[in-house]
């Protein structure tokens, strides 16, 4: 068996084990806001995994992509998809700096085994599991995002503001 269908097995299993349950990268950087690289600003962790919460989705969506021109646009060769699946290493490199390390193992894992896939099918077999991980990955992003922060940031109107400038003139 090619080391490549190994390597999907062991990302779908990944994928599998988070579908009802958070992954502990989400539990320990979102809930508990614990970033072991010190990522954030000003030693808070919003910005770093708001930020890598929204790459998370790009490597959701690079894969997407690649799935979608492997399997319906006939004018992209297997390394043009390869060069798309590799976008999403930026992301996962940032998410991984953020706290994000079980994805960006499997992210390599794939990337190690990437130039051992001789077909289009066998390119949508080893990264439609990594695809399915990310979409988890972002379905508990949404979950556990702490949207009372919304209360912090009321919608203005110009009263308001001209209630501002008539106090800061006087």
């Amino acid at each position: 068996m090619a080391a490549w269908r190994e390597v999907a097995r062991k990302v779908q299993a990944a994928a599998d084990a988070i579908q009802f349950a958070p992954s502990h990268d989400i539990k320990k950087i979102v809930c508990y806001s614990m970033i072991d690289s010190g990522a954030g600003n000003e030693k808070k962790a919003f910005a770093a995994w708001f930020f890598a919460l929204g790459d998370i989705r790009h490597i959701r969506d690079y894969l997407a992509y690649a799935i979608h021109f492997a399997r319906y646009e006939g004018s992209f060769t297997l390394e043009q998809l390869k060069g798309i699946v590799r976008w999403v290493n930026q992301a996962a490199t940032f998410c991984d700096y953020c706290g994000f390390h079980e994805q960006q193992a499997l992210v390599q894992e794939v990337f190690g085994c990437l130039d051992d896939v001789k077909t289009r099918e066998e390119l949508v077999e080893l990264i439609k599991p990594l695809r399915l991980y990310a979409s988890h990955m972002n379905m508990w992003s949404y979950h556990y995002f702490p949207y009372a922060i919304g209360y912090l940031m009321p919608l203005q109107d110009a009263a308001y503001f001209k209630e501002g400038l008539r106090l800061a003139k006087t």
